[in-house]
């Protein structure tokens, strides 16, 4: 698998979420950078679980280890190299997953080609985000020397929500039209999420499901990822383990639903294409 991307600076990632160690490699960076240690290690705490209820409970110390390319704390000009040794590694608790790839996940990916499902996800783990951060975080302080910054900010999130509160106002035959439709479109999806539980012996009462789909709707457009729910599938696998529904169900449940959101959207396209084909010929 090809794991280097960039061409000014080619950054290649090695390792596995429970292997020994994981890290990267830096080639094409300049020398003469006097490396800021104490804003790697907060940039490297911004990414790390562990810290938070909402977050996987594995921590780690995620404490970068530079082989080769920094000499006294400046870069050389030569590849750089740097590990992180993994600590907490316990691989058994993926063992009632061992053969069933979880939905959001590249389990399934990394089965078909290279046949087996690496526990933790391997390296296709968001573990390889943190060699990922070193790299990043010696751009930024390279750019920053150079006096370009990168910041990222949200704006006009009250504006734009009263905006959209004024169009409906203003429009309130089309503004019930698009309720209506929202609503029909919610009654479609819980039956067919309750059509797919009873295809699988799964059996979920329609209350339960009720509650479970918008839920996990709504835990998928947050900005976090409680115990892997960051993806609707995944969410509605976290929620369905407090209705006692077994994981192999959920799991299934999961991956037929994203099979059939799939088939409507291509279904949907390939109207949409017959459609412009028509208007056009």
């Amino acid at each position: 698998m090809e794991s280097t991307v960039g061409e000014v600076l080619r950054i290649t990632l090695f390792g596995e979420s429970h292997g020994s160690e994981i890290g990267v490699t830096i080639d094409g960076f300049p020398a003469g950078l006097h490396v800021d240690e104490a804003e790697l290690k907060k940039f490297l705490e911004r990414r790390a679980p562990g810290r938070d209820p909402y977050s996987t409970p594995r921590r780690e110390d995620d404490e970068p280890e530079f082989l080769s390319g920094i000499e006294n704390g400046v870069t050389a000009g030569t590849t750089i190299k740097a590990v992180i040794r993994n600590k907490n590694v316990m691989s058994g608790d993926y063992d009632n997953v061992a053969d069933v790839p979880r939905p959001s996940h590249a389990d399934y990916t990394s089965y078909v080609k290279y046949g087996r499902i690496a526990p933790g996800g391997g390296h296709f783990s968001g573990r390889l985000t943190a060699p990922l951060c070193i790299a990043g975080c010696l751009a930024k302080q390279l750019l920053e020397k150079n006096s370009v910054s990168v910041t990222a900010r949200a704006a006009e999130i009250a504006l734009r929500a009263w905006g959209a509160v004024r169009l409906c106002l203003r429009h309130p035959r089309a503004a019930a039209a698009a309720f209506a439709l929202s609503l029909a479109n919610f009654g479609a999806v819980i039956l067919c999420w309750l059509a797919l539980s009873r295809a699988i012996g799964a059996g979920i009462p329609l209350r339960d499901m009720a509650v479970v789909s918008p839920l996990a709707d709504g835990v998928a457009a947050l900005p976090l990822t409680p115990g892997g729910a960051g993806l609707r599938e995944n969410a509605l696998q976290w929620l369905l383990d407090a209705v006692a529904v077994p994981r192999a169900q959920s799991t299934a449940l999961g991956l037929l639903m994203f099979a059939t959101i799939l088939l409507w959207a291509l279904l949907c396209a390939g109207v949409m294409l017959a459609g412009r084909r028509e208007a056009s010929s």
